[in-house]
């Protein structure tokens, strides 16, 4: 039996897919094509209109409920398990491995499995608490542009002179704009720039409440936009920056460590895992299943640590 669409549908249809109306390739519009499958679904009480867009909403709520690994963390996690592996294999062949370089052999290739493995559990627990001060951090600063804004009206309403309440304004702006932002320099990584950015919001905001301390017509009622509350902000946000850069300090250093471990030139988990690979492919051939069987083993040279 043909389906025969009602004229509402068809004037819909008219209406939205016109002789103009074409896919990106150029082609005409397929009736006959399979709905596309929405990775985050409304629910079934929800029916959005023929033919609209994506909520913007949805599609970041899809990826704010669905929390992302780091590439880098987990990339550096597989290499040690699959060194692991590696030497289980080699372990496993008994008297027939034996290779002649030392650096290769059993009684090399366990100790630094297990110094590999320290250096990259080592990074977890910085790696948390800097998370933590950049989470703590982001929350200080997070309504800052408003009450920047809230205290310039407030400001406006003093006997201060019309030069300084210019000149609050050119700060405030500084605060809330894009003004703040630090330009980069050549070599300097984006954690610095962050950083820059941080401490400078902090030292525009020092001179805003240094220049409504100035005033002495300016007694505001509401508590958090006095003096002595701006002031108090105004030391956590410099705690607050101290603690996120010495988190940082601790990390890099951990990481380095581990990066030392997994990738040094000539002697890193990476180099001597492939070394091995080369050992056992020389010694059984490409088509020997002591060879075959961990031939498949990825060990991956990673980039040193995500927040440059």
């Amino acid at each position: 039996m043909m389906f025969m669409p009602s004229k509402s549908w068809s004037r819909h249809i008219h209406k939205t897919v016109s002789p103009k109306n074409k896919t990106t390739n150029g082609s005409k519009f397929n009736y006959h094509q399979k709905p596309f499958n929405h990775p985050n679904p409304q629910p079934a009480s929800f029916t959005p209109p023929p033919g609209s867009p994506i909520p913007k909403a949805d599609i970041i709520n899809h990826f704010k409920t669905r929390p992302m690994a780091s590439n880098s963390e987990t990339g550096h996690a597989r290499n040690v398990a699959n060194f692991q592996t590696l030497i289980n294999h080699c372990t496993s062949l008994g008297a027939i491995f034996q290779p002649f370089n030392d650096a290769l052999k059993l009684t090399a290739l366990e100790p630094q499995l297990v110094a590999c493995k320290a250096a990259n559990s080592a990074v977890k627990d910085p790696l948390i608490a800097y998370n933590d001060q950049v989470s703590l951090r982001t929350n200080q600063y997070a309504g800052l542009d408003k009450l920047t804004t809230r205290l310039l009206n407030m400001f406006f309403t003093t006997k201060a002179l019309k030069q300084e309440k210019d000149f609050a304004k050119t700060i405030a702006d500084k605060i809330r704009g894009k003004k703040n932002k630090p330009p980069k320099e050549e070599g300097q990584d984006s954690y610095s720039t962050s950083q820059q950015s941080f401490v400078m919001l902090a030292d525009n905001f020092e001179t805003l409440v240094g220049i409504l301390a100035a005033e002495p017509t300016y007694t505001p009622a509401e508590t958090d936009l006095q003096v002595t509350a701006l002031q108090t902000m105004l030391a956590n946000m410099n705690t607050l920056n101290n603690d996120a850069d010495l988190a940082y300090r601790l990390l890099k250093g951990v990481r380095t460590t581990r990066n030392t471990a997994l990738y040094a030139e000539g002697t890193g988990l990476v180099d001597t895992a492939l070394d091995v690979k080369k050992y056992l492919k020389g010694a059984f051939g490409t088509k020997s299943p002591n060879y075959k069987a961990i031939s498949g083993l990825k060990f991956v040279r990673i980039a040193d640590d995500p927040n440059k």
